[in-house]
C-alpha cells in the first residue's frame, strides 16, 4: 500500500502501479499511448509547463497513460489538468531501482500490459553528451547499462538523466514503439535521427533539428488560458524584462544586463516606467521571480518587453512572443534575433511587426518605447488572423486531421 502524508488527497481511480500489476494484461484498452514530460517532475520547470506541454494529447481518442517518474500523488499540485490521462502509471520503482537488469524488466512488464502504439514525449533530458547531433551516444548508453548494471549510479542526478531518457528508447528500441516528440529546446537529441519511424515537432517549421510544426505550445499556452475566462489587463509599467542563467561564459547575456543596468538611470530620467528581473551571479543581482509571476502579474501589466536571441542562437523564442501578446504586451524584437524564419505561418505578425519596425537594439529602447502608439499597435496584434486563430478549436482540429496518424 502506497504511503501518502496524512493531509494529501489523491484521486487513485485512475493510477495504474506495475508494481501490483505485473504480468497482468490490462483489459479493455486499445491503442494505448504512453506519455512522458522528460523533466524532474517535482522541479520548478515541470510546475509550470507539465500541463501546458501535454493538454493537446485532449484533442485525441486514444487512452494516454502518463508515466509519473515519482509517486502519483506527489503530482497532486503538479498536475492539474489529469482528466487528459486514462491512467497515471507508478514509475518511481523503475526509477529507483538499485539495478539497470530490474529497471529494464520494469519497462518489459510495462510493455506486455499495455502494448503501446507510441510514445508521447515532451521536453526531452538535455545534456551536452546527449544532445542534437550526439543521438548515436544513446546506443553506447544503452550497452553500457547492459553490460554494467549500475552503470552512472555514482551520481544521483546522473543515474535520474539515464532513467529518464530511457524509457522511450528503450521501448523503441526493444519493441519498435515509435516516439514522437514534442521539442521545448532545438538542442534537444533527435530521436527521428535514432529510428526514422519517430516523429518530430516543434512551434515553428524548424528543417534544420528535423522538427515539423505543430501548434501544441498554442493550446497550452493561449487556447487553453483564454478558453473560459476574459482577461482585462491593467499597465502599470512601460517596460518589464527577466533574464536567467547569465554568466561570464555566455557574454552576450552578461553584457546585455550590462547595458539594460545602465540605461536604468536613463529610464527614470525620460520617465519610463520598468522592471527588470535578472539573475547574475557575477554582479550578485537576483530579482528573479517565477515564471507564472513573471508572466501573469509583470508582463501582463507591461506595454513592452523585448524578445532577445534564444539560447540556440539560430532559433527564436517564439513562446516569449506568444506570451507577450496574448497578455496585451507589445514583444519587441532585438536586432540580433534571427527571428525571419520562424513567422512561416505567421505572416500578419510579421507584417505588423516590419509595418511598425519593432526590432530594437537596447541603446534604442528608450526612443522607440516613447514613439510607438502602444495600444494602435497591440489593438492590431491582437485582432490579427495570427493570434485570432489561436483561440479557436478548429484550429488545432485541422492539425489533428493533418497529423492523426503521427501523433493522435
Amino acid at each position: 500500500m502506497i504511503k501518502r502524508k496524512s493531509d494529501v488527497k489523491v484521486d487513485t481511480t485512475n493510477v495504474q502501479t506495475m508494481r501490483r500489476r505485473k504480468g497482468q494484461k490490462i483489459e479493455g484498452y486499445k491503442n494505448n499511448t504512453l506519455v512522458m514530460f522528460g523533466c524532474n517532475h517535482c522541479g520548478f520547470f515541470a510546475k509550470h509547463r507539465i500541463d501546458k506541454n501535454l493538454d493537446f494529447v485532449e484533442l485525441g481518442n486514444n487512452n494516454y497513460h502518463f508515466f509519473t517518474f515519482v509517486r502519483p500523488e506527489r503530482l497532486e499540485k503538479t498536475l492539474k489538468n489529469k482528466t487528459k490521462f486514462t491512467s497515471l502509471i507508478d514509475g518511481s520503482d523503475y526509477m529507483k531501482s538499485d539495478s539497470w537488469k530490474k529497471s529494464l524488466e520494469i519497462l518489459d512488464d510495462l510493455f506486455s500490459q499495455y502494448h503501446f502504439n507510441k510514445v508521447i514525449i515532451a521536453f526531452t533530458p538535455l545534456i551536452d553528451a546527449w544532445s542534437f547531433g550526439n543521438e548515436d551516444n544513446l546506443e553506447g548508453l544503452y550497452k553500457n547499462i547492459v553490460k554494467d548494471d549500475k552503470y552512472g549510479f555514482s551520481f544521483s542526478s546522473i543515474k535520474n538523466y539515464y532513467r529518464r531518457i530511457m524509457v522511450e528508447y528503450y521501448l523503441n528500441r526493444n519493441y519498435n514503439v515509435p516516439i514522437v516528440q514534442f521539442v521545448d529546446d532545438p538542442l534537444e537529441l533527435s530521436f527521428h535521427a535514432v529510428n526514422p519511424i519517430n516523429k518530430r515537432f516543434f512551434y515553428y517549421d524548424c528543417p534544420r533539428v528535423n522538427a515539423e510544426y505543430f501548434p501544441y505550445v498554442e493550446y497550452g499556452f493561449i487556447y487553453k488560458r483564454n478558453k473560459d475566462q476574459t482577461f482585462e489587463y491593467k499597465k502599470e509599467y512601460d517596460f518589464v524584462f527577466g533574464m536567467t542563467s547569465v554568466m561570464t561564459s555566455v557574454p552576450y547575456r552578461f553584457n546585455m544586463i550590462g547595458k539594460l543596468l545602465e540605461l536604468e538611470k536613463d529610464f527614470d530620467k525620460e520617465g519610463i516606467t520598468y522592471k527588470h528581473f535578472f539573475k547574475d551571479k557575477q554582479r550578485k543581482i537576483n530579482t528573479y521571480v517565477n515564471g507564472f509571476d513573471y508572466n501573469d502579474k509583470y508582463i501582463a501589466a507591461a506595454r513592452y518587453t523585448m524578445v532577445i536571441p534564444a539560447y540556440c542562437e539560430n532559433e527564436f523564442s517564439l513562446i516569449r512572443f506568444h506570451e507577450a501578446v496574448d497578455r496585451a504586451c507589445i514583444p519587441l524584437i532585438h536586432k540580433d534575433s534571427k527571428w525571419q524564419h520562424v513567422y512561416g505561418h505567421l505572416p500578419k505578425y510579421k507584417e505588423i511587426i516590419e509595418k511598425y519596425d519593432l526590432l530594437v537594439t537596447e541603446e534604442e529602447l528608450i526612443k522607440k518605447i516613447k514613439a510607438l502608439d502602444y495600444q494602435k499597435i497591440i489593438d492590431e496584434l491582437r485582432a490579427c488572423e495570427d493570434y485570432q486563430k489561436f483561440l479557436d478549436i478548429s484550429f488545432y482540429e485541422n492539425y489533428k486531421k493533418r497529423y492523426q496518424q503521427d501523433i493522435f
